[in-house]
């Protein structure tokens, strides 16, 4: 058995065995999920059936809490980043509290998604002590402007099981370069299960993409984490590259 068969077998066995669901009185299923916050709380959310209908929210959580932290969504051009981005998962924003709809067909597809979306959006911005100084993804899309480094931003790609997941960046091959389809992740907060998702999602879909496709993984290094991370992701022949080493990647990023 392969190190990436073993890998996902233990991926499932420890989301099936960390998740609880409790039913509340107002007729919502409360879902404790094993993901984490940006505080390293339990992600949480609800669920509520109202005919052929799903509905599953967050109850606010995610937005009413970088508020607190200082993040301003007020400005145009943030409310325009967050409304795009929530939308390429399907979620939607209403007056601050993530949903999103699903049918029982589709109902582990939608809540793969929503929790995707949840976790990406806690993790999007870089904070420093009193107010957002800018949003990673923007710092990224940045890096490959200044660059020249052609990409193609906000890609979803389904994965062998059926599931979609979003793709940060795609860097086309090169056959007169002989150089690979690159798929980018960029992660602000590094931490065990932001990798194990990222690498659950690299199993899945690189069975249906080429076979020299390379994930390349973003890793915001301005605060520490544990280097073992890194470690990992070379085991499964990913590229971590650290943000503060990116220009040293400029010729691996280009398809020149």
């Amino acid at each position: 058995m392969s190190n990436q068969l073993d890998f996902a077998n233990l991926y499932y066995d420890w989301l099936r065995d960390n998740t609880a669901t409790q039913n509340l009185a107002n007729g919502w299923t409360e879902i404790a999920t094993p993901f984490l916050d940006r505080h390293n709380d339990g992600l949480i959310i609800y669920v509520k059936k109202n005919g052929d209908k799903i509905m599953l929210s967050d109850d606010g959580y995610i937005l009413n809490d970088l508020s607190s932290d200082g993040v301003s969504l007020t400005g145009k051009a943030k409310q325009r980043i967050l409304n795009e981005f929530l939308n390429s998962y399907g979620v939607e924003n209403n007056h601050g509290e993530l949903t999103i709809l699903a049918t029982l067909d589709n109902f582990a597809l939608k809540k793969h998604m929503f929790i995707q979306a949840i976790l990406a959006v806690n993790d999007m911005f870089l904070l420093n002590s009193n107010t957002v100084k800018s949003i990673f993804l923007e710092d990224v899309s940045s890096f490959f402007d200044k660059h020249n480094l052609l990409n193609t931003p906000n890609v979803t790609v389904r994965g062998k099981s059926g599931f979609d997941y979003k793709i940060d960046f795609i860097i086309p091959a090169s056959k007169k370069n002989n150089k690979s389809e690159r798929i980018i992740k960029a992660i602000n907060s590094p931490r065990t299960d932001f990798i194990q998702r990222t690498l659950f999602l690299w199993e899945d879909i690189k069975k249906v993409r080429n076979n020299d496709t390379q994930l390349v993984v973003f890793l915001n290094d301005k605060k520490t984490f544990d280097d073992k991370l890194v470690t990992v992701l070379n085991t499964y022949n990913a590229m971590p590259i650290l943000w503060s080493k990116r220009d040293s990647y400029i010729r691996e990023l280009s398809v020149a």
